[in-house]
């Protein structure tokens, strides 16, 4: 999916068709992100702590996204 939404958007249509890229690719993740929390929770051995590191990884690294695009954007 997400190479579909990512050959719109390389092809630099108009806006609308941006939208419709984003929205198959946010599709796209969320399927990624489910089939990664069952991959994990199918551990044998503590799945439970460690579905809390994955999830702690997730919420460190979007943290730390939004801090380091809004010092790009802060930059110009």
């Amino acid at each position: 999916m997400q190479i579909i939404a990512f050959s719109i958007q390389a092809s630099a249509p108009p806006f609308p068709s941006f939208v419709i890229a984003y929205t198959i690719n946010g599709f796209g993740e969320s399927l990624e992100d489910a089939q990664a929390n069952g991959f994990v929770a199918n551990y044998k051995d503590n799945p439970a702590a460690k579905m809390g590191i994955l999830h702690a990884a997730y919420g460190k690294v979007f943290l730390w996204h939004s801090g380091i695009s809004d010092s790009i954007y802060l930059a110009d």
